[in-house]
């Protein structure tokens, strides 16, 4: 039934692209701005959910590779911030040093985990969408074949 919509829909806007106002010698074509635009906002209705679900996807992933970056940064700057006491100074830093490099990389291997469960997330979810997609993609082509034999 969506695909009937969006079809009627497209040929609106055919029809409309059909209706407006050429200018000579030119390729501009004058049209009803605000017909337009509805027909625009009808699409936008209809658009299925799964294309609304990638761009969540997409939004979370981001979210959580921007967390996972803010959070090693914030390790790193703690253990680099770290305080040097007597003990430590006496032996050249050596202690604070090697502490330092081993909370940097846990942090940088933390950093990296969040990243790789991010993307696995988004790809797993984006591999489901698409197969959602190419089904419905499916029906489109069908519909459309059948509304070519038809006329």
């Amino acid at each position: 039934m969506i695909i009937i919509e969006i079809l009627q829909l497209v040929d609106q806007l055919e029809d409309l692209l059909n209706e407006g106002w050429r200018i000579p010698l030119t390729s501009t074509l004058l049209v009803n701005e605000e017909e337009c635009l509805r027909i625009i906002d009808q699409f936008r209705a209809w658009l299925p959910e799964e294309l609304k679900q990638a761009q969540r996807i997409k939004q979370e992933k981001d979210r959580i590779i921007d967390e996972a970056d803010k959070e090693a940064q914030r390790i790193v700057a703690q253990a680099r911030a770290l305080p040097w006491d007597a003990s430590q100074r006496q032996t050249g830093g050596q202690i604070t040093g090697e502490r330092s490099k081993a909370i940097i990389a846990e942090a940088e291997r933390e950093a990296q985990v969040l990243r790789d469960g991010a993307n696995k997330y988004a790809q797993e979810s984006l591999e489901g969408l698409q197969q959602q997609l190419e089904t419905l993609l499916d029906e489109v082509r069908h519909g459309i074949a059948h509304l070519e034999s038809t006329a």
